[in-house]
């Protein structure tokens, strides 16, 4: 059954970056769509556990200021593992600037999450406020592709007692389209 699933987000993905790009190709704006593989470590509810998934999301770029580019990111996560799944939407401002073909970046993003834990009870589960800072730093691969070597966040879930405080890291592909 996962398989059909991958197989249903990849294409589901592939038709928004279309979309997309095809959108942009026609502006003369900076936007920009990403994939990353996230693993995120759980701690203080179940004991240590990790969580496996996928995290994505839209940048806009809304110019540059002293060398450094102000985006908006509108980011979704997705994981699971050992019966437990967390998924969150998150909105906030990203800061970023060139070092050569390096681009380190951070976040301060805010938004909801949804835990649950598996147990398959109204106290298991939750939908609560979300803050996470995150850092990210990209590698440009070509003028419109870059590699994701790596993303770190650290979030607060209020809810659950304020007890759930997800590291997220992740590595993945991020897509510029428009000019750049």
């Amino acid at each position: 059954m996962k398989k059909v699933w991958i197989d249903r987000g990849g294409m589901l993905f592939l038709c928004v970056l279309a979309g997309a790009f095809s959108l942009t190709r026609q502006a003369s704006c900076q936007a920009s769509v990403y994939g990353d593989f996230s693993a995120a470590q759980i701690s203080d509810l179940q004991g240590k556990d990790f969580l496996y998934g996928v995290t994505g999301g839209i940048l806009t770029n809304f110019g540059s200021r002293h060398h450094i580019d102000v985006s908006g990111d509108l980011q979704a996560t997705y994981l699971r593992g050992s019966g437990q799944t967390f998924t969150g939407a998150v909105l906030g401002p990203r800061l970023a600037f060139a070092a050569g073909k390096f681009t380190p970046s951070i976040e301060g993003l805010v938004g909801f999450g949804r835990y649950n834990d598996g147990r398959g009870n109204a106290a298991s589960a939750s939908t609560d406020a979300l803050i996470e800072g995150s850092f990210a730093l990209d590698r440009q691969i070509t003028k419109h592709l870059d590699w994701r070597v790596v993303q770190a966040s650290y979030s607060q879930f209020f809810e659950l007692g304020n007890r759930f405080h997800p590291w997220n890291f992740g590595t993945g592909v991020v897509v510029h389209l428009g000019t750049r």
